[in-house]
């Protein structure tokens, strides 16, 4: 009977070493046994293979790696694969891998590996994951003796983080009961690949269970097992995913619904004779029974295969728990029969009555789910329980290769797994089976997949039918309510359109992509003077003298919902040319958005504009003139008063010199040389204030030009004042004309002088003044960031809070009659304003005023102006020859005096016409060209121009005190220097002798 029970297997046995925990690969239970993913998968190919295996459980890595070296074992079931261990095993194709992971406390997330750097980090001793930490060098490292330990530090904050394999932490932490108080970060440190191994010494044992292998790792066996001992679930889907996909089905049924009526709307309403409503209708319906069926087809499938995978598993579960339980009871019955007296008894025959008996009563699960209990005898496949679907007590054997018995054929063979195939009836049904190994036996569960199958296919049938009924009745409702509105709206539409065409003003409608005219009104047609079938082959950039891209550019614009207004030229049939404004909307006609434009003729506007600029411009400078007119009553008696002490000075000069009397005349002339300069600064001050032509200011470093005015300021402040200053040379540059700085600091200074009366302390600063945040006293701006301040301070009487108020107007004075203008601080407001300046204003009643004149400085940094020294060295000239020209025959003589007096040949006249035919006489006898700009019969740019022709290498300076027809730029133009009158000996001599030189 034993032998009838029990097959004997003649294949060789292998040993196998394994240690004692290491999840999810290898345990060992309380007898000792061991089980987990690498015992199982042993398992499952060693059959295949030729082999049978025996494990020997060893208490750490180290004694299974002895026990390979020693040759008491030759496999390692699964190990990780390092290029040092390669040296030494046979590796496998890897079937599982263990994640070095990071865990922390769920109080102290880590996002990223960077934050390990500085934080105090847990190993365990031997393990994997103190050679990762001391390898990437973090700074606090705390070794365990074992993970139990790690953890109790960690809860304590003893270690902000672990580092140790994923799976072995989890399963830890699971039987110490402490998940909750760990956290996974999901940082993996490193992934080691894991395989079967195989000692160098046994090739042809490596070469049959790697073959056995890679044949087991693409079976569903395989994958059931892996997921199984991992831990992860099977791949289902979740109501939201579900959720998701049908909303991507309706997403696109709409756009196909849309596509489709956008074709045909139209025609429904304007030509009802050619296409049917009830068409219509049809088409709706079996676009939106399609969709549906899609959803309900899809939705029910994917239900299916979550519900499918959901049912293979339980079987998994129940034949391998059956399984185990079968052979603990066989272990049990072993045990039992070992202190029986009776020595013929077999206790497997035991276990296998009780499997029997308990099963008499049991009919299986569901509709047709059962299992089966079989063994091997001979060539057939006997069944030893009682088979649901068959009424016989014993069932028939079949035979081993029997197409009906795949799942059992397996079993008995050694493996585990999940298999469609037909079974003893025939039917098609999903099996699970599973060895019992003990009594060289197998299980198998199994179920029909008809019963897995008919509630899905049931749900679907009753949502398709319901679904069918609410597109049907849906679409009706959309034809008899929706469509009417519809209707409306097209009718609104309509009248939209004869809006458009009867509009008195000229409108055309212009597509986006390419600018065409779609269509033009009634005043359009009018307005251009094309047939409407003209403008309507036409593009919009044919009418517009505008550049094409551009018009589109703007087209696409306005497309975006925003509406615009373009000023361009349109041209009209007969060639007039016509400004015009274009008012752009988008609007939507037959579900396309497209321009409608308005289009005003402002040609007449805009003349009118012009001629109110103009008018204007000559309004403001005849204000200007105006004022001048009369600022000259009120600058006469200042003017008076230097020309009296230049007549003055000049007589006792002349009265000295003939009386040989000369130890004072230096003196006399000093004064008037002084009275001279204050009557220019008065006249430079004059015309900054009616200028109207353009700005040559230059990027110069004010610092010297600041130095220099300081030294002429003792010409106009009386010696009971102390002039002090305080100047920053290391600043940036400004852009500003000299001449303007120059203005700008001599009327502060004017201005506080008077408010000192003839005694106190003028004090000059220059300095940079960086992060500012105030507010200007003229434009009442926010000032803010780096600023160059020039201030102006005063020890006099201070200013009311109303003269502030009235302190830079045109006129306005607080001095005596005839002692003032009121221009000084109107110049000073005009200059700031045209550098984009600011003022600031710090004054106390009897305590002095503070002026801060704040310039903007520019980057270049290395721009630095030269200023003329106080002994110019003059250039050492051979006597050149120099032509001068002024109307005035008393200046012309002047410079060639200054000119002469150091060596210069000068020929003067005091008409330009003479002076240009004695050039024409002989060319080649002069050297360089001095003239006036406005004389008689020719100026002095025309005369030189003319000259130039001659002999176009001739270098000119043209010296003038006011003229609107020469500038600098004019000047750069035809190689001019341009000086401004009147002129010192050491501005002409120093202007001369560089250009000579140069030449």
């Amino acid at each position: 009977m034993e032998e009838s029970l029990i097959n004997h297997q003649d294949n060789p046995t292998i040993i196998a070493a394994v240690p004692r925990f290491f999840p999810p690969f290898y345990y060992v239970d309380p007898e000792g046994l061991p089980y987990g993913m690498a015992i199982e998968v042993l398992k499952e190919i060693e059959h295949s293979a030729g082999y049978s295996s025996h494990f020997i459980v060893k208490n750490s890595w180290g004694d299974v790696f002895k026990a390979i070296d020693s040759a008491e074992a030759m496999v390692i079931p699964n190990l990780g694969i390092t290029e040092e261990r390669k040296k030494r095993y046979f590796f496998s194709k890897p079937y599982a891998k263990t994640d070095i992971t990071v865990f922390t406390r769920p109080d102290n997330i880590i996002k990223t590996e960077a934050s390990l750097t500085n934080l105090h980090i847990g190993v365990v001793k031997k393990n994997v994951g103190s050679k990762i930490a001391l390898k990437r060098k973090y700074k606090n490292i705390h070794v365990f003796d074992s993970i139990a330990l790690a953890f109790k530090a960690l809860s304590n904050k003893k270690i902000d983080a672990l580092i140790h394999p994923k799976l072995i932490t989890i399963n830890a932490a699971d039987t110490l009961n402490i998940k909750h108080s760990i956290h996974d970060t999901n940082i993996t440190l490193k992934t080691i690949h894991r395989a079967l191994a195989v000692s160098k010494r046994h090739p042809e044992i490596f070469k049959r269970l790697n073959a056995s292998l890679n044949l087991y790792l693409e079976s569903q066996d395989y994958k059931d097992t892996y997921v199984a001992w991992s831990g992860k679930k099977a791949n289902t889907f979740s109501n939201i995913q579900l959720l998701l996909i049908n909303i991507i089905v309706l997403i696109f049924t709409a756009l196909i619904f849309n596509y489709f009526w956008k074709k045909k709307r139209f025609s429904i309403f304007r030509n009802s004779k050619h296409n049917k409503n009830s068409m219509w209708i049809f088409s709706l319906i079996a676009i939106l029974i399609s969709a549906t069926g899609i959803i309900t087809l899809s939705t029910s499938w994917l239900l299916y295969e979550t519900s499918f995978n959901e049912q293979r598993l339980r079987l998994i579960d129940s034949v391998k728990s059956r399984a185990r339980l079968i052979e603990a009871i066989a272990r049990n019955d072993v045990d039992e029969n070992k202190g029986n007296d009776e020595s013929n008894s077999n206790p497997h025959e035991r276990t296998i009555r009780q499997v029997i008996e308990a099963h008499k009563n049991f009919h299986g699960f569901g509709e047709t789910g059962e299992f089966t209990f079989a063994r091997k005898n001979k060539d057939v496949i006997e069944f030893v329980i009682r088979q649901r679907h068959s009424s016989l007590d014993v069932p028939q054997a079949v035979d081993f290769n029997s197409s009906f018995a795949v799942p059992m054929r397996l079993a008995l063979l050694g493996h585990s797994g999940t298999i469609i195939d037909k079974d003893y009836r025939g039917h098609e049904v999903l099996a699970a089976y599973e060895p019992v190994s003990i009594l060289n036996m197998g299980i198998v569960a199994k179920i029909d997949l008809d019963e897995i199958r008919e509630p899905f296919i049931r749900s679907a049938i009753y949502i398709l039918t319901i679904a069918i009924l609410i597109s049907f009745f849906g679409s009706l409702l959309f034809f008899y309510i929706i469509l009417p509105i519809i209707k409306k709206i097209q009718d609104s539409e309509q009248r939209f359109h004869q809006l458009f065409l009867n509009n008195y003003t000229p409108a055309l409608l212009v597509s986006v992509k390419n600018a065409n005219i779609i269509d033009a009104n009634k005043s359009a047609v009018k307005y251009y003077g094309y047939t409407w079938d003209q403008l309507h082959s036409y593009e919009l950039s044919f009418l517009s003298t505008e550049n094409t891209q551009e018009l589109l550019q703007q087209l696409q614009k306005v497309q975006t919902g925003k509406s615009k207004s373009i000023i361009t030229q349109h041209r009209l049939q007969n060639g007039d040319i016509k400004n015009v404004e274009i008012l752009m909307s988008p609007v939507k006609i037959d579900d396309e958005t497209v321009i409608y434009c308005t289009i005003i003729d402002i040609t007449k506007k805009l003349i009118k504009e012009t001629e109110h600029n103009r008018l204007e411009k000559e309004l403001t400078q005849s204000r200007k003139m105006d004022a001048l007119g009369q600022l000259t009553g009120g600058i006469a008696h200042d003017f008076n008063n230097m020309l009296g002490v230049i007549m003055g000075y000049t007589e006792l000069s002349r009265d000295k010199i003939i009386n040989k009397d000369n130890d004072k005349v230096p003196g006399y002339l000093e004064q008037v040389l002084s009275a001279s300069t204050r009557a220019k600064e008065l006249i430079a001050s004059m015309m900054l204030f009616s200028r109207t032509g353009e700005n040559t200011a230059e990027a110069v470093n004010i610092s010297p030009l600041v130095k220099e005015d300081i030294k002429m300021l003792r010409s106009i402040i009386p010696t009971s004042i102390a002039i002090t200053s305080q100047l920053d040379e290391n600043l940036p540059a400004v852009m500003i004309e000299p001449v303007k700085l120059q203005q700008l600091l001599m009327n502060l200074c004017v201005n506080a002088r008077d408010a000192m009366d003839n005694k106190g302390t003028l004090s000059i600063q220059l300095r940079m003044r960086e992060n500012m945040n105030n507010d200007c006293h003229v434009c009442y701006k926010r000032i803010t960031g780096d600023w160059i301040e020039l201030s102006v301070s005063d020890t006099g009487s201070g200013m009311t809070e109303d003269v502030v108020q009235h302190l830079f107007e045109p006129f306005f004075t607080t001095k005596e009659e005839g002692k003032g203008t009121g221009m000084g601080m109107a110049v000073v407001h005009g200059i700031v304003q045209e550098l984009n300046g600011h003022l600031l204003i710090d004054t106390k009643v009897d305590e002095g005023t503070t002026i801060r004149v704040l310039l903007k400085p520019v980057n270049d940094q290395n721009i630095i102006i030269e200023v003329n020294k106080d002994s110019p060295s003059y250039y050492k000239n051979n006597g050149e020859k120099i032509l001068i020209v002024d109307d005035e025959k008393s200046l012309s003589d002047l410079l060639g005096d200054m000119l002469g007096s150091i060596g210069y040949q000068c020929k003067c006249f005091s008409s330009p016409l003479e002076a240009l035919a004695a050039f024409k006489q002989s060319p080649e006898d002069f050297d360089l060209i001095i003239s006036d700009q406005t004389m008689p019969k020719l100026t002095g740019l025309d005369m030189i121009t003319a000259m130039q022709e001659i002999r176009s290498d001739i270098p000119a300076i043209i010296a003038t005190g006011y003229s609107a027809s020469i500038n600098e730029s004019i000047a750069k133009e035809n190689n001019i220097q341009l000086l401004k009158k009147p002129l010192t000996k050491d501005l002409l001599v120093e202007t001369v002798d560089n250009i000579l030189e140069s030449k």
